[in-house]
C-alpha cells in the first residue's frame, strides 16, 4: 500500500518537471503534444510541464552490434561461417529515434544483407587477408544513414570454411539409400 502512493506521488511529481538534463554522451529531442519540436542540447534544457512536452533521450556515443552466426558461398565455391561486429553511433536523433520501431535490429538487418551480398561476390583468400573489410564497412554505412546510424567499422569474427549442411545431408541420404537396397529392403 505504501509502495503505491509513493509511487503515485513520483507520478504527481513527474506532471511538474519543467527542466531536462541532457549528458554529453547523449542526444535529445522535444515532441510537444506528440509533435517532433526541437532537439535538446547537452546539458540543461526548459520543456514546459504537464504533459505538454515530452522528452526522449538516446546514448549517441560510439557502441558496438554484435550479429549472430551466419554462412555465405564464395565466389569461389567455399562455403564461409562468420560474425560481424559492427561499430556505430546515431547520427541524426530525429530519424532514429522517431522513424525506427527498434533501431538496432533495423541496422542488424540492413547490415547482415549487405555482408552476405559482399561476402558471396569475395573469394576465400580475399576475406582471409582482409581484402573486403573496407567494401563491408562503406556498403554498411550507405544502408545506416537511412536509419540516421553512422556505421564506423564492421568486423568479421570466426570467420571459418564450413562444410555445406545440404552437401552433407544429400550424402548422409545417398548413403542411407544404398545401404536400405543393399540390405533387400
Amino acid at each position: 500500500m505504501f509502495e503505491k502512493l509513493v509511487e503515485m506521488l513520483a507520478q504527481f511529481g513527474e506532471l511538474f518537471k519543467f527542466w531536462e538534463v541532457v549528458h554529453p554522451y547523449e542526444g535529445g529531442l522535444v515532441l510537444r503534444l506528440g509533435i517532433y519540436n526541437r532537439d535538446l542540447k547537452a546539458g540543461f534544457n526548459w520543456v514546459i510541464p504537464f504533459g505538454v512536452e515530452h522528452t526522449i533521450t538516446e546514448y549517441t556515443v560510439p557502441r558496438t552490434s554484435r550479429t549472430h552466426s551466419m554462412s555465405t558461398t564464395t565466389k569461389d565455391a567455399r562455403t564461409v561461417g562468420f560474425e560481424a561486429v559492427i561499430t556505430w553511433r546515431i547520427n541524426d536523433l530525429k530519424k532514429s529515434l522517431l522513424e525506427v520501431s527498434s533501431l538496432k535490429d533495423a541496422l542488424q538487418d540492413c547490415c547482415m544483407g549487405v555482408i552476405g551480398t559482399e561476402l558471396s561476390e569475395s573469394s576465400w583468400d580475399d576475406i582471409v587477408h582482409g581484402k573486403t573489410i573496407d567494401s563491408l564497412t562503406s556498403s554498411c554505412r550507405k544502408q545506416g544513414w537511412k536509419w540516421g546510424v553512422e556505421v564506423i567499422r564492421v568486423q568479421l569474427t570466426g570467420v571459418v570454411a564450413a562444410k555445406n549442411i545440404r552437401l552433407l545431408q544429400d550424402q548422409y541420404s545417398e548413403g542411407m539409400t544404398v545401404t536400405t537396397h543393399g540390405s533387400g529392403a
